[in-house]
């Protein structure tokens, strides 16, 4: 449902992590939406009776506690999934974006075990540690063995790869590859999800250095899901890159708005902040240095070591596996 709404601009949808917190606890709306900055709060309760699911959902103003809509659904629990769309659309209605057909195009995957295991995978994912990553391979390719067609498995694989080598031993050279193989593989089975657009947009910018291609693949994303942090994150580590100071700033606070409770992109507006990176060390691409470190296999990493001031990659090569870049 999170995933359907949030592809309409005139939605701001809070991310799945963001609202975690909140599962399984007994929530006062208006407390909620003082600390998310809501107006409205979707809430459900499903109960098991034998075979069969009842789920309760309400749709909640904020500002009052008032009930602007409520419904209760009886479903076969296989048909779970089918439920999330049916909601998701009467939501929409009652928030006068029914008419959006990019918000309510299915996103469902066939198989609720496959998402099932998609979604774990998300959960080790957003860990940002390499156990965590090595452990959402594993969901990844679960659901892909489940479902071989499951477009966002490989979009999550795609990710997955794409940090190992920040987080891992594994050098980018390696990892890198599978990372574009597995987003392109997304792309041709659903060309419309912003996901696998921005698995590739990252890998073109922090591996094949075509910075024109991951912004357009950014921007791809986000007209495809206004409300997908990850689509705003990753563009503000490019703008970084190349010193476009004000672009990489509202990117972040756009994904900070999108996911308040998210440790790495918390992470990263101290990072921006701190490093100065924004207007002191932007990237020129054609100078020989940069050409030259393009044949390291910890070369993924060298626009985070271009981006920080000298004092601070000083500093941390200390503490970091990968040598810096030749001077």
């Amino acid at each position: 449902m999170i995933r359907g709404l949030s592809r309409t601009l005139r939605l701001r949808v809070m991310a799945p992590s963001t609202v975690a917190r909140y599962r399984g606890r007994e929530v006062d709306p208006r407390t909620v939406g003082n600390e998310l900055a809501v107006g409205t709060l979707l809430l459900g309760r499903i109960e098991p009776c034998g075979d069969r699911l009842a789920i309760s959902v309400e749709l909640v103003r904020t500002r009052d506690g008032s009930l602007l809509w409520g419904e209760r659904f009886e479903r076969p629990a296989d048909d779970l999934l089918d439920v999330h769309g049916s909601i998701a659309s009467s939501v929409a209605v009652r928030l006068g974006v029914g008419d959006d057909a990019t918000a309510l195009r299915p996103t469902r995957p066939r198989n609720a075990a496959a998402y099932e295991q998609y979604l774990r995978g998300r959960h080790e994912w957003n860990k940002r540690t390499g156990a965590g990553l090595q452990d959402a391979i594993v969901h990844f390719q679960r659901a892909i063995d489940t479902d071989p067609a499951y477009a966002l498995a490989y979009s999550g694989l795609a990710d997955c790869y794409a940090l190992t080598g920040q987080y891992t031993s594994t050098p980018p050279h390696e990892s890198m590859p599978r990372a574009r193989a597995a987003a392109e593989r997304a792309l041709e089975l659903d060309p419309q999800l912003a996901e696998a657009h921005t698995s590739l947009a990252f890998v073109q910018f922090a591996y094949a250095w075509d910075f024109s291609a991951a912004e357009i693949g950014f921007q791809r994303a986000i007209a495809l899901s206004p409300n997908y942090a990850t689509a705003h994150q990753w563009p503000h580590e490019l703008y970084a890159a190349q010193g476009r100071g004000d672009e990489q700033r509202a990117a972040i606070e756009r994904a900070h708005a999108i996911d308040p409770l998210s440790p790495i992109i918390a992470t990263e507006i101290g990072w921006g902040t701190t490093s100065h990176a924004t207007s002191r060390w932007p990237v020129d691409t054609s100078n020989a240095r940069w050409r030259r470190v393009r044949s390291f296999p910890s070369a993924g990493s060298y626009w985070a070591w271009r981006s920080w001031p000298k004092t601070t990659r000083k500093r941390r090569a200390k503490h970091c596996s990968v040598d810096p870049p030749p001077r």
